[in-house]
């Protein structure tokens, strides 16, 4: 499969997927097994200037727990930390309180917005809406995308002005790809390196 090539600079996850997909319905985001590893490069652009770094979250078990490291450069920003693991709400809480500086790029990764669609099937042109106007939120699934021998569907969100773009592989618990434009904000997640 060709890897899709987006205007904007998109942040990819190298992932395995299991199942074709057309097998994919249901995403089921931030559900981890508690042994992943997600490398990302980062692209993060406030008033045109134009940031770089990476983010690292690594799942590991030691002394019967399961432990979240963080660790994130972006810009002359930075974070990094551990925490116990059990809950998605404890690692979401987790991250952010780590990286409170690099709010932006985990809100990117973290979107509510994805809330609004949970347990919908995922399949290449479903597309639904809700509200209207400058109030109003649209979610389509474009086309099949692929990165680094990784199949999934590319989602668009457009809410109040604001565009989502995101590459998901519903077997995996992060997108495969995120781009979000808020104003004069845009960030761009990539998964260059993945450990299931």
């Amino acid at each position: 499969m060709r890897s899709t090539q987006w205007k904007f600079p998109v942040l990819v996850l190298s992932l395995a997927v299991s199942q074709p997909v057309a097998a994919q319905n249901t995403w089921r985001p931030y559900e981890f097994n508690g042994t992943e590893r997600f490398n990302y490069e980062v692209e993060l652009t406030e008033k045109g200037v134009l940031r770089e770094g990476h983010l690292t979250l690594e799942f590991t078990e030691q002394d019967g727990r399961t432990w979240v490291m963080v660790d994130a450069a972006v810009g002359d920003m930075s974070c990094s930390g551990r925490s116990p693991y059990s809950t998605i709400q404890n690692v979401q809480q987790a991250i952010m309180l780590q990286c409170l500086t690099m709010a932006p790029v985990m809100a990117a990764l973290y979107t509510p917005a994805w809330g609004i669609f949970l347990g919908r099937t995922w399949e290449l042109g479903s597309r639904w809406s809700m509200g209207s106007g400058d109030q109003g939120m649209s979610f389509e699934v474009t086309e099949v995308c692929e990165y680094a021998g990784v199949d999934g569907l590319l989602a668009v969100i457009n809410a109040a002005g604001n565009r989502i773009e995101s590459c998901v592989a519903t077997d995996v618990a992060l997108p495969l790809a995120m781009y979000m434009d808020q104003d004069q904000l845009q960030v761009a997640i990539r998964l260059t390196e993945f450990r299931r």
